[in-house]
């Protein structure tokens, strides 16, 4: 028996329902009322009700970091991945950009009260996080077509809500005025792990939703960045990952609305330099910059500090921002 997650899981969705259509097209997956235990084993047949069109699902994966618990479809195109302890099973693409720990940082450090957007949101996992923290509604924004057909499937399978999905190209100035959720000014937080341009340093993602996650298309960071302040209503917080080696391009970035910049560097270890940096900013303050304490992710032993490991499990928020 190959146990994806505890038997308290809610519903999770099927790859595909109908044997004609790959998983990649199947966008209206049926709901299974099982707990995915996969039985899929030298031959055996699947309890879940995808295998008797798609065949059996392929063995379990674990990744170490954040104890991430996989299963993939028949084809391999999609796993469904087990986070914050097991509270969230997401469907995300089996190659390219995935899940993972910049995305549990971001949702650990971004504010969870009243109206949040979750920009950039892929398969949706911060999002879902921040409600799951307790935001009164929350907005996955996402252009991509198979990130935002994940982050669908994963909005009515995770049974969390409060959350809709606006699958809208942050660049595109008229289709997000058009979109009746991404008013002007609307929102109390905005989320985002804005691509991180690989360009910069000279190199290019290889797998093509890799790329299309780390390479801007229709616009620059400063673009970016100033379409998610545009959302936040004054006193509204912005809350980013990225790069640590960027940090002076998110500060160039930074709107003239957005202040109180506070910056925190994150450390795989506490003699390593930091290789990613959470930045938040106040939309309408002139509070002067702020450098946070930095967060360690591992010990001396490998494992997770104390306070990655509460990350991961999604146990409380990252304290001491704007």
């Amino acid at each position: 028996l190959v146990r994806a997650t505890r038997a308290s899981t809610p519903p999770v969705a099927c790859f595909s329902s109908n044997a004609t259509t790959t998983p990649t097209e199947c966008l209206t997956w049926s709901m299974v009322s099982v707990t995915p235990h996969c039985l899929a084993r030298g031959g055996a047949s699947c309890n879940l009700r995808c295998c008797r069109n798609r065949g059996a699902l392929g063995k379990r994966k674990i990744r170490k970091a954040g104890r991430v618990e996989s299963l993939k479809d028949s084809a391999g195109q999609f796993t469904e991945d087990a986070f914050l302890g097991g509270r969230l099973l997401l469907r995300q693409p089996a190659r390219g950009h995935r899940l993972g720990t910049d995305a549990l940082l971001l949702a650990a450090a971004a504010g969870a009260e009243g109206r949040v957007a979750d920009v950039g949101a892929g398969a949706g996992l911060v999002g879902l996080a921040l409600a799951l923290r307790g935001a009164r509604e929350v907005v996955l924004v996402e252009r991509d077509p198979v990130f935002a057909a994940c982050a669908a499937a994963n909005i009515a399978s995770s049974g969390v809500g409060g959350v809709s999905l606006a699958k809208v190209d942050l660049f595109d100035r008229k289709g997000v005025l058009a979109h009746g959720a991404l008013a002007d000014q609307s929102f109390d937080h905005v989320a985002t792990n804005p691509p991180y341009d690989q360009s910069l340093k000279g190199r290019r993602a290889p797998a093509a939703l890799k790329r299309a996650a780390h390479e801007m298309a229709g616009g620059d960071l400063a673009d970016w960045l100033a379409a998610c302040v545009r959302l936040l209503k004054d006193g509204g917080i912005l809350t980013l990952i990225h790069r640590a080696d960027a940090l002076a391009k998110v500060l160039a970035a930074m709107p003239r609305r957005a202040g109180g910049i506070a910056v925190r560097p994150v450390h795989p270890q506490a003699d390593q330099p930091a290789q990613r940096i959470l930045v938040s900013a106040v939309a309408g303050s002139r509070a002067p910059l702020a450098l946070l304490p930095p967060l360690v992710l591992h010990g001396p032993d490998g494992g997770f500090t104390p306070e990655a490991g509460r990350i991961h499990r999604g146990e409380g928020a990252l304290g001491g921002g704007s």
